[in-house]
């Protein structure tokens, strides 16, 4: 039998829904942020597609150019097809699996999607984070998943 490290495994919301009509991207940008502050983690990336900003891959949120023209996007009410805020420890390795926090919402797609590690998880209220979340988005369903760090749910 394999033992896996609790460190190793993933709790991962995914809530199914078309953006609420009042959706507002520079909210969802602040919310994102100050939930992963509230874990005690701190932002550290963001990932954003829009009609000006084609997916350039994970960018790391603390430099200037890249938040300027996200902010940017944004107050120009560009059409918005995602934004993602991840929690990156230092020294990681790999972005696909290496996030301790991981917000997400994808118009395209539309879902909001939040991935924790198990421990972080295990000392939160499930049903007050969804109700959270549900703010942004006219929910038809959801799902909750168990996985080892190592696999990709996407």
């Amino acid at each position: 039998m394999v033992k896996i490290n609790i460190n190793e495994i993933t709790i991962t919301i995914t809530l199914y829904g078309i953006l609420k009509e009042n959706f507002d991207w520079l909210y969802w940008l602040e919310y994102c942020k100050s939930k992963i502050l509230q874990y005690d983690y701190k932002p550290t990336h963001i990932e954003f597609k829009s009609e000006t900003i084609k997916n350039k891959g994970i960018l790391q949120i603390n430099r200037t150019t890249n938040i300027s023209k996200i902010l940017n996007s944004i107050n120009n009410k560009e059409e918005i097809e995602y934004l993602n805020i991840y929690s990156y420890p230092k020294g990681f390795k790999y972005y696909l699996f290496d996030y301790a926090i991981y917000i997400g919402i994808s118009k395209k797609y539309n879902l909001i999607r939040l991935v924790l590690e198990k421990d972080l998880y295990l000392k939160l209220q499930r049903d007050d984070i969804i109700n959270e979340l549900k703010q942004f988005i006219e929910l038809d369903n959801g799902k909750i998943f168990e996985m080892n760090r190592k696999d990709y749910p996407f």
